[in-house]
Order: structure tokens, then C-alpha cells, then sequence
């Protein structure tokens, strides 16, 4: 009987939903868990959260536009829960977000009409800026710690390649070398990596497109958790200071007043973002906490392979981290028209790319590893644009 009682309790209270919940300016919240008990995916609470997100917009005579989604599947004695972020906007907003960047999924292939619309409004929107601006990277990897072994920091597997790995897709993609500053171990110290990102980086000017990748270890203040920091090859974690501050990354990155920002961080090598004690401490309620507060500043994408438990996500099988595998790969073509989110015609969008890693990253983790780990990706901008840039150069 107490079995039986288990089971009906979890059955009831599985089905909870919060219901709409308001963020901050034109943003709301749905989380729900599901009554899916075993092992599988959340597709059901995906679509119920949906569903309520559809209809509550549709009051106000608009459509959803989707902020982040992230998605728990169910296991042993774990209900399925998705938690939805969203936006409510006019329907001829959401009908162009949908036509041009994917947003809407179709169950068959494009025609070649839509194929040639969607890349025609690709290729216009590259147009529009073609030769007004410039692609400039910072990519850090750092595999090897000058103080490793000490206060629980650990070398990591496959960082650094990460670092190099993505380096070398932007030159296969027509990336200019002298707008790639690429550090790894022992070139990635602290003072390097201020340079490079207070110094080098003066060299972008307004309209243009900065892209930061970061891979390797990240780790709180124990004093004050709210300060977050990555590690640099020097850092010693028993004096946060000699990392490098989450905040005073962004705040450099701001000073450049570039057009747009992309930030790329495989924190998945860390396994837990060290603390003192083995607490773990994810790098995404920080960024949570800017959009909450809409302080992620406009035009800026954050692509971010972690998630609240901090398991390290390396296998042989990819040789690099699960994040920086999914994240080549799209760029490297698979992303392309995938799914039907754009046309397959060479040049991988942003939209694409997205659409593209809440796919395959968690397809992959779940048949290597056995558990399936979702990237987080998110923006600040409503405008639809965002999800139509690429970081392939303009010609």
C-alpha cells in the first residue's frame, strides 16, 4: 500500500504547471512537469507548455516567440520538466522570424521555391552589410594549469583542442588569421588574456561582430558566489582575484560598442565550477540572472554547453568536448538548412546553428553517455535579425 501511494502521489503532483509567470518587461516563464514516469524524452511537457504559451498570447491577438527552452527527460524516479521563456509578439513579427530563421518547424522538407526565398533573404541580409564590417575572435582553451592538483583544480582533457578545433573551423570558413587571437595553456595567462581582450580587441570597430570561445574551467568566489570567474592558465583558486571575472569579460566586451557580440563558453570540461567543498555552481544562473534583469545588452548571442549539474561532458569518441563537437560540426555545414530551419544553401545563420545544437548535442551525449545534455542558448534582442547572422565573412 505505501508503494502504491508513492506512485499515486507522483503521479499527481507530476502534472504541475506554474502557469504563466511573468520575468521582466515582455517576457513570461512556464515551467511544467510532466506525469511521464521511466526513461524518455519531454516531448509531451514541451507541448504542453506550448500550448498554454499559445494560447495566452493569443488573447492578446499575438503569437509566441520562443526567449530559451530548457527540457529535463525522465528517468528513475524523475519526472520530464520543461521550463519555457518567452515573449508575446504581433503576428507579422513572428510570421518573418518564422520564415527567415527557422522558428517554425515543418514537418516536410522545403520545396526549392522556399529554398530559394529563404536563401534569397539570407543572402540580402549579408548584402546589407557586405564590407561594412568585420569578424574579429578571441578563443581561449586551456587543458593544462600552472597550479593543477591544488585546492581541487584539475588539468582537463580536451580544452585546449577545443580552442584550436574552433580556431581552425573560422579559417576554414575564409576567416582572416590576423583577426584570430588564439590562446591555449600556458599562453592563456591572465594578463595575455586581458590584453587580448582590453588591447587587441580596440581593433573592432562599431558595426562590427566579436566573437569570444572560452573552454576550461570557471569557479565562484566562496566569499561571494555572485562573483563568477574563468581560470586562466596562472589563476590560483585559493585567490579568485587572479582569474578572470565573468563581469569584467563583459565589460570589455561592451566597451567595444560592437554591433554584435557571440560568446561561446564549453564549461562542460569542469565537471563542477570548483568551489570549496565540491558545491556545484553553474555558470547559467549568472547568465539567468542577465536576463532577468535585461542586462544582456542588445545584439549579443550567448552559446553556453553547461547545465546545472556540471557533469563533464569529454569522450574519446568526439575528441573534444560535447558542446565544441556539436558546435563544429553545424558550422562546418551540417547545420545548413537543417531540418528545414533555413535553406541548404552554404551558409550557416546563427538560427540555423541553434536549431542545429538543441538537436544534435543532446542526441549525441544520450547515445555516447547515456543521459541527454542540452546546450543553453539565448538572446537579449527581440529582433528577429539576430538569428540571421553567420559568422562566415562577407565577401
Amino acid at each position: 500500500m505505501k508503494t502504491l501511494l508513492i506512485i499515486l502521489m507522483l503521479a499527481l503532483t507530476g502534472c504541475a504547471s506554474t502557469g504563466v509567470v511573468p520575468m521582466d518587461k515582455d517576457a513570461y516563464m512556464i515551467s511544467k512537469r510532466s506525469a511521464q514516469v521511466g526513461f524518455g524524452p519531454a516531448y509531451g511537457a514541451k507541448a504542453d507548455v506550448y500550448r498554454e504559451a499559445n494560447a495566452f498570447c493569443a488573447k492578446q491577438n499575438k503569437k509566441v516567440e520562443t526567449i530559451a527552452l530548457n527540457m529535463t527527460d525522465s528517468g528513475f524516479a524523475r519526472p520530464a520538466s520543461v521550463s519555457l521563456q518567452f515573449r508575446c509578439v504581433c503576428n507579422e513579427a513572428v510570421k518573418e522570424s518564422e520564415t527567415i530563421f527557422g522558428q517554425l518547424k515543418k514537418s516536410e522538407p522545403l520545396n526549392m521555391n522556399q529554398q530559394l526565398q529563404i536563401s534569397k533573404t539570407k543572402k540580402n541580409f549579408i548584402n546589407r552589410t557586405n564590407g561594412t564590417h568585420d569578424n574579429w575572435a578571441v578563443i581561449i582553451g586551456i587543458s593544462k594549469y600552472r597550479y593543477s592538483g591544488h585546492n581541487g583544480l584539475t588539468n582537463l582533457i580536451f580544452a585546449d583542442d577545443d580552442a584550436k578545433a574552433f580556431a581552425q573551423t573560422l579559417r576554414n570558413l575564409g576567416w582572416n588569421e590576423s583577426h584570430i587571437k588564439l590562446l591555449t595553456n600556458e599562453t592563456a595567462t591572465e594578463k595575455s588574456i586581458r590584453i587580448a581582450l582590453d588591447s587587441w580587441l580596440t581593433k573592432a570597430g562599431p558595426n562590427d561582430q566579436i566573437i569570444l570561445f572560452w573552454a576550461g574551467h570557471g569557479f565562484p568566489d566562496p566569499e561571494d558566489p555572485e562573483k563568477v570567474y574563468f581560470a586562466c592558465y596562472d589563476t590560483d583558486i585559493t585567490i579568485p582575484a587572479t582569474g578572470y571575472r565573468m563581469d569584467n569579460v563583459r565589460r570589455s566586451l561592451e566597451e567595444k560598442k560592437a554591433r554584435n557580440v557571440v560568446l561561446l563558453a564549453d564549461t562542460c570540461h569542469a565537471g563542477k565550477l570548483i568551489t570549496r567543498g565540491g558545491r556545484a555552481i553553474s555558470i547559467v544562473p549568472k547568465i539567468d540572472k542577465m536576463k532577468r534583469e535585461n542586462k544582456i545588452p542588445k545584439g549579443w548571442i550567448f552559446m553556453v554547453g553547461a547545465d546545472t549539474d556540471r557533469q563533464a561532458i569529454e569522450h574519446s569518441s568526439w575528441k573534444n568536448g560535447a558542446f565544441t563537437h556539436s558546435l563544429i560540426n553545424g558550422l562546418s555545414g551540417k547545420a545548413d538548412g537543417f531540418q528545414s530551419a533555413g535553406a541548404k544553401d552554404g551558409i550557416v545563420t546563427m538560427g540555423e546553428l541553434k536549431e542545429y545544437m538543441n538537436t544534435a548535442m543532446p542526441d549525441e551525449t544520450q547515445r555516447v553517455l547515456g543521459v541527454a545534455k542540452r546546450p543553453i542558448i539565448t538572446t537579449s534582442t527581440g529582433d528577429p535579425d539576430i538569428w540571421n547572422l553567420t559568422l562566415q565573412p562577407t565577401k
